[in-house]
């Protein structure tokens, strides 16, 4: 069983002789992770094995593994980044700081490009690497989702928000869509800067990848083309246990 538990969802999947079956996600903040294991996998056949890429509550992880060894007679393993694996090369000097979900992401884009590749996971938090040559990582940014970008904005202001957004080109011609529409451009602009710096720098063409729940939201609005790939956390936990655990 494959556990990818995020700061919104956590998603699982199984995985038979390495090859991965559907993911299913389920909302699970503000509840029990206990509860929630038994309302979810209560009724299922145990799996041999669970591997599980936390980046939510750490709290969690202690009852998690206790519902998973009283239920499924095994303990969990908790996957961390490290300094090298599967040919990627930790940039953090502590390597384990790295979310584990980016360590992952970059593990899977490993598998699929030879050259650089800039990914943008678009979620609850937007978190943008570069993957270098030789799979170096060269670091990242965090900042806020779209939805927090909003949230901030109208929490400190008395800017008048009725939820209706349009967003059909650079500039809007209402306060809803100006608001959407000035975090997503923001994005768009900070992410095609570092295809271009950077690609230079490395004198490389710098593929682009996107990922996450609002993906196809900053797709429009860059200029550079840019592919989406879903579950790439997935897919990073896959190349790890098949080359690290199994």
């Amino acid at each position: 069983m494959l556990l990818d538990i995020g700061n919104t969802n956590l998603k699982w999947a199984w995985l038979h002789a390495a090859c991965p079956g559907k993911v299913t996600s389920i909302p699970h903040q503000g509840c029990d992770i206990e509860q929630l294991a038994a309302r979810t996998w209560g009724s299922i056949q145990a799996p041999s094995q669970t591997y599980i890429a936390n980046v939510a509550d750490p709290d969690m992880e202690p009852k998690l593994s206790d519902w998973i060894s009283l239920h499924w007679d095994h303990e969990p393993i908790f996957v961390r980044a490290t300094a090298q694996a599967c040919g990627v090369t930790n940039s953090y000097q502590e390597a384990g700081r790295l979310g584990v979900d980016r360590w992952l992401t970059l593990i899977a884009l490993r598998s699929k490009f030879s050259g650089p590749v800039c990914v943008v996971d678009c979620g609850t938090a937007i978190t943008i690497d570069v993957l270098g040559l030789g799979g170096k990582h060269l670091g990242g940014l965090i900042l806020p989702g779209f939805g927090l970008m909003q949230h901030m904005l109208l929490e400190h202001t008395a800017i008048p928000f009725n939820g209706r957004v349009q967003l059909d080109g650079l500039l809007a011609t209402d306060t809803e869509s100006a608001i959407a529409g000035g975090g997503v451009n923001a994005v768009a602009a900070l992410v095609e800067r570092i295809q271009n710096r950077i690609g230079a720098e490395l004198n490389e063409e710098m593929a682009l990848v996107l990922t996450g729940s609002d993906a196809e939201l900053l797709q429009k609005a860059i200029l550079a083309q840019a592919r989406i790939e879903t579950d790439l956390v997935m897919q990073g936990l896959i190349v790890l246990i098949n080359h690290e655990y199994e």
